[in-house]
């Protein structure tokens, strides 16, 4: 019968799961086995699955680990997720991190290696990609700290007409040994991956006949092999030869598969007659097909796990680059099942965990499980560098400016060691003519006036009342810094900037929040002159970025959340460890004139 509902709380107008709910203990049955399997018996496994019924499919996706192809191409297609490098990324609110999720992200993730095993994540994967579906119940100790346990999905399946937990039609049933009870995904018991779409585009459904096909063929060519590589021996008896004689040669014959000689009388018949061999060959070649059909199943298995087959098959001229191309859309077909994956576990493992654990956690403050998949194209195109410098330099010889040559590099993962700027008077590399004066704009954002920096008094920013002016500020420096905390006017100022690259740390948001820094300085490491702002910019300089000048925000422009107040902290405090140690490098701060906003030096 079925279980009661499970109790909710509300909290920000939303329900969620009390911790009693989670006490009950999920005691699965032993799952059968399936050996043989008929073309009428995979078609309806296919069809149940379909609906949502995951007896019969199970055991056929089971069956199907017995192929070499499958199981290396599922294994392959699971450790692109998860021997890829993990965190949990704290929500955001207008582009910077929610102090609470970061608390949340950092308390969880010291546990989380211990509470959910790669060996329970990889079945649960396993069984999506199988299946379409995976079920796991969650297990609480005394701690409260969970511990995914994986359910055998062969007693899971879908009731249509059933009345769910929540009032709707529909309900995910499973058959445990004190009976039927629904799953309840997010009620911090169970957990539930899977819907229709993954149903019915699931291995079993696309390749299941394949791998019937392959097993067949394997049969048949083995048949084939058993007959045609043994062939038929004629054996010749003289009709006038003794009756002795022929029993001999008949038994000689019959064992010619461990002998090697056969005697044969030598006296002839009345006709010309005498004992004789020969051997009765197929001429034909349509074991050929075999071949091909087994080759033709194992890349319809490795398409569907993989995204493409190039990378093992390839082998003519141009196989390094089809070879790495495949090796993109793998990595990016297992950044989409991360995803996914990591969005199921936010739901219905991260939200209950952090709500039962973590005191002021809320609904939206639930920080994301995310591996970084794509950051591991860098090991994988790391060779097509040289490549790419070397296009770059070619083009820039023809007389074309590469635009997007940041952009490559960064996506690359390209380090390249910064150099200083030429300095006004000093012969540039490239043209072999002296580098020109900086040039002070005459606005913000427009282009410089002829008037050079050098002649701007350096007693100019002290003289002056009411300080400089940003576009001056962006006339005496090529490198700029803009720190501060949330709400400060931070992209604002940024967007007056039109002379000069503008990297912005939100650009980053959905990557690792410690790897941000080196990404940036990736993004810059090419540019001569570029602005960096965002609340990870003083990490930035704190982590060895290099500019000329830092322009500091620190009143806000409107009224910040409890948790941005907390975030400013931070970037205050990261900024004064930096900037204790580079008491060289100007740092500007802004104050309100009658002309707008002026910068004074610190």
């Amino acid at each position: 019968m079925l279980n009661s509902l499970p109790e909710l709380a509300t909290l920000d107008g939303a329900q969620i799961p009390k911790r009693s709910a989670a006490r009950m203990r999920i005691e699965q049955w032993t799952p059968g086995i399936s050996v043989t399997w008929s073309p009428s018996d995979l078609r309806q496994a296919v069809a149940d699955n379909r609906r949502g019924l995951f007896s019969r499919s199970s055991q056929l996706a089971e069956s199907m680990l017995a192929d070499d192809e499958y199981t290396s191409s599922l294994n392959r297609a699971i450790d692109e997720v998860l021997s890829s490098p993990f965190s949990l990324m704290p929500e955001t609110e207008d582009g910077d991190p929610i102090s609470i999720s970061e608390l949340i992200a950092e308390q969880l993730g010291a546990q989380w290696g211990k509470c959910i095993t790669e060996e329970a994540m990889a079945s649960i994967l396993g069984w999506y990609l199988g299946i379409g579906a995976a079920v796991a119940t969650i297990d609480w100790d005394k701690e409260w700290r969970p511990y995914l346990r994986v359910l055998h999905p062969q007693f899971m399946w879908w009731d249509s007409e059933l009345l769910n937990a929540r009032g709707q039609l529909g309900a995910m049933m499973y058959q445990t040994r004190n009976g039927a009870v629904e799953i309840t995904p997010g009620d911090g018991k169970w957990f539930l991956m899977g819907s229709r779409e993954s149903w019915a585009s699931c291995a079993v459904a696309a390749i299941g006949e394949n791998w019937f096909v392959k097993r067949c063929a394997w049969r048949d060519w083995q048949r084939y092999n058993e007959r045609h590589g043994l062939p038929i021996i004629k054996a010749f008896v003289p009709s006038s030869a003794e009756a002795q004689d022929k029993r001999s040669f008949i038994r000689d014959v019959s064992r010619v598969g461990s002998d090697t000689t056969v005697g044969l009388p030598t006296h002839l018949g009345p006709d010309g007659e005498q004992f004789d061999l020969d051997l009765l060959e197929a001429k034909d070649q349509s074991f050929d097909s075999f071949e091909k059909t087994l080759a033709r199943c194992d890349r319809k298995i490795q398409i569907f796990f993989l995204g493409s087959n190039v990378g093992s098959e390839t082998t003519s001229v141009g196989s390094r680059a089809a070879s790495e191309a495949s090796a993109d859309v793998t990595k990016r077909i297992a950044s989409s099942r991360a995803r996914r994956f990591g969005t199921y576990l936010r739901d219905q493992l991260v939200t209950p965990w952090a709500l039962w654990t973590v005191p002021g956690a809320t609904l939206d403050a639930m920080p994301w499980p995310s591996w970084q998949v794509i950051a591991g194209l860098e090991e994988s195109t790391s060779i097509r560098w040289g490549a790419v410098a070397d296009a770059i330099a070619k083009w820039s010889t023809a007389g074309y400016d590469v635009k997007n040559a940041i952009d490559i590099a960064a996506e690359l993962g390209l380090t390249v060691e910064e150099k200083p700027a030429p300095e006004p008077g000093a012969i540039d590399p490239k043209t072999g003519l002296p580098v020109p004066p900086l040039m002070v704009p005459a606005e913000p954002g427009m282009p410089a006036e002829s008037v050079p920096a050098e002649s701007v008094p350096a007693e100019e920013e002290a003289l002056t009342a009411g300080g400089l002016d940003f576009g001056q500020v962006l006339g005496r420096h090529r490198r700029i810094a803009i720190v501060g905390g949330p709400r400060v006017g931070k992209t604002t100022l940024s967007k007056r900037v039109s002379d000069r690259k503008v990297v912005s740390t939100d650009d980053f948001i959905r990557q690792p929040w410690g790897s941000v820094p080196t990404l940036i300085q990736g993004a810059v490491a090419l540019e001569s002159a570029f602005i960096v702002e965002g609340v990870q910019a003083a990490r930035f300089l704190r982590k060895g970025g290099q500019v000329d000048a830092v322009i500091r925000l620190d009143r806000p422009k409107v009224p910040r959340t409890k948790g941005q107040e907390t975030m400013a902290k931070s970037v205050n405090k990261i900024f004064d460890e930096w900037a204790s140690g580079n008491r060289s490098t100007p740092v500007y701060l802004e104050h309100e004139t009658s002309m707008g906003p002026r910068f004074r030096r610190a």
